[in-house]
């Protein structure tokens, strides 16, 4: 539990669990609530917040292993969020996961799971917003998600040597509305039922040759995304109903294979263990970046003050990494320094809308700059090269003294 003046705010939570060595059920909850807060001259109006979270768990040990499911709900109410165009009216996501690990025959180990994510969510610029924006610029955003997860996969051996076989799916379904609520006839479907599915099959290995342990792995994922056609209300002006009749009119549907690889091999010794991984990873495009039409000020998550619009052109992307280091483990000081070179082909950007950014001559353009924006970015692909160093160190230079930390490089 915590207090804070500046705010007038409060936090307080906490868990509690019961347990059998064949059964175990737990609950969490929290609870946070704050008023706008103090500045020097004044009060930063429109920053209270409120959030709640709870859930519970529970797990059943049979025979062969263990059964459990899992709750949690997070609750976000009226919320300041005054570096943006919109506070948080609600946003409320509920979790829930069920499945199987444990045993099923000799030196076999099955691991089953199935979830569920769905968010609901509303911002606007008029309950928390203080001043409330005027009815001509008012607006309330409703966006919803839904994400359905499985996974299976099998493990032959124990724990330090085994093969592992899976697959595994996920499937998410997007919707975003913007309204004004004094207009009945201002609507744009601003992210007009983006569905996404993937689905998933890998294979990993761990086992060694003398004192050298290896790790391997594959996976191979088809990904399937689309668009709907975005619905727009009678009294949307000229410059978005264009960009959504050009959003209708090109291809809403895109299909990728993409291939990941891993081999990882380290030297366990008494005070250092050498360790090398190669890797082959891949990404493919978000929904938003490839089928965000709309130029507006929801930013997707990056909150960089940058308006962008999304190419359904883009590849994924892949990234070639090698990363080498040692551990260094005495009485007094440990040590994890790593080396790291990744290249990544295609990779994800938000690049200027067009050569000449700053002059409005496109529909783009000119919403953008409705929006506050007159230089919109367009997510291209690029080719990046990231190196540099990590320095995890934990230091004990007395018995009551010890230190901690972390030290990077990146260029």
């Amino acid at each position: 539990a915590h207090y804070r003046s500046v705010d007038d705010s409060y936090a307080v939570g906490g868990l509690a669990g019961l347990a059998s060595d064949r059964w175990r059920l737990g609950v969490i909850a929290s609870r946070e609530e704050g008023d706008d807060y103090e500045i020097p001259g004044g009060t930063a109006g429109g920053t209270s917040f409120e959030r709640n979270l709870y859930g519970a768990v529970a797990g059943l040990r049979t025979g062969a292993g263990e059964l459990f499911v899992e709750y949690r709900r997070s609750e976000t109410d009226p919320s300041g969020n005054p570096p943006f165009a919109l506070d948080i009216v609600y946003f409320n996501t509920d979790f829930v996961q069920g499945g199987f690990t444990g045993l099923i025959a000799r030196d076999v180990t099955l691991d089953v799971r199935l979830g569920h994510v769905a968010v609901r969510h509303l911002m606007d610029n008029q309950t928390v917003r203080r001043p409330a924006a005027p009815a001509a610029s008012a607006r309330s955003t409703f966006a919803d998600a839904d994400t359905m997860t499985a996974d299976l996969s099998l493990r032959f051996g124990s724990e330090r040597q085994h093969v592992r076989l899976g697959v595994d799916a996920e499937l998410t379904d997007k919707f975003v509305r913007i309204t004004n609520p004094f207009n009945a006839g201002f609507f744009i479907d601003a992210q007009p039922r983006l569905e996404a599915e993937r689905m998933g099959a890998f294979a990993e290995w761990r086992g060694g040759f003398g004192a050298l342990e290896l790790e391997a792995g594959a996976r191979f994922d088809w990904v399937s995304q689309s668009a709907g056609l975005p619905q727009l209300g009678a009294a949307v002006p000229a410059g978005p109903r264009t960009l959504a009749a050009q959003f209708v009119a090109s291809d809403r549907e895109r299909r990728d294979t993409v291939v990941d690889a891993v081999i990882r091999a380290w030297a366990p010794g008494d005070t250092l263990t050498p360790r090398l991984t190669l890797a082959r990873k891949t990404r493919v495009p978000s929904l938003l970046e490839r089928f965000a039409w709309l130029p507006t000020e929801a930013s997707y998550g990056l909150a960089d003050g940058n308006i962008y619009v999304g190419n359904r052109a883009l590849e994924p992307e892949v990234a070639w990494l090698a990363e080498a280091g040692f551990d260094l483990a005495t009485g007094a000081v440990t040590l994890r320094p790593t080396l790291f070179y990744r290249r990544v082909d295609n990779y994800i950007q938000g690049t200027p809308f067009d050569a000449s950014p700053g002059v409005i001559n496109s529909p783009v353009e000119m919403v953008a700059n409705m929006s506050g924006d007159a230089t919109p970015l367009l997510f291209r692909n690029a080719d990046a090269e990231l190196y540099g160093v990590d320095l995890d160190f934990d230091l004990r230079i007395a018995a009551s003294v010890r230190v901690e930390g972390t030290a990077s490089y990146v260029r």
